[in-house]
């Protein structure tokens, strides 16, 4: 688990943190992603980068109704924040990856729940026709993450 230094060995140009639910700092409790978590790392990252003058760029996640998973507060603590939804397969390929995968913060989601979340999420979230296409081969999908997590595979698809 990636946990936030405030010392570097390296000068960066520009700082980008992939994944910030997924960094932790020892000065909060909780596991990675908790709100408490999020908050303390963004703040350290954001003091070290007007120390520095460094950019940094923190990656977060959308949750299935497009806002900033995580705390709020998140937003508010940084300049810009930019949604991109990527192709729309990739999206749906993504949050299925994600519900159906182990977190710091929750545990992996059934088959049938992360197909549950899809429907819901038919029309607002996902094209309609990428929703379509994935219930005409939902069960292939189980099948690779089943093998994939037997595997000890981490990430599914």
């Amino acid at each position: 688990m990636p946990s936030v230094s405030t010392t570097f060995t390296v000068k960066p140009a520009l700082l980008i943190v992939d994944s910030v639910q997924t960094v932790s700092s020892s000065l909060s409790d909780g596991l990675a992603g908790h709100p408490s978590q999020v908050r303390e790392v963004a703040a350290t990252l954001i003091r070290i980068a007007k120390e520095r003058a460094l950019p940094v760029v923190l990656v977060g996640h959308m949750t299935k109704d497009g806002s900033i998973a995580g705390p709020r507060l998140l937003e508010h603590l940084v300049d810009v924040v930019c949604h991109f939804e990527g192709d729309r397969i990739r999206l749906l390929v993504d949050v299925y990856d994600a519900l159906r995968s182990d977190r710091p913060y929750k545990e992996a989601f059934p088959h049938e729940t992360a197909c549950r979340i899809i429907r819901e999420g038919n029309g607002t979230h996902f094209d309609p026709s990428v929703v379509d296409a994935f219930f005409a081969v939902e069960q292939e999908f189980e099948q690779i993450c089943d093998h994939m997590t037997n595997e000890g595979a981490e990430g599914i698809l």
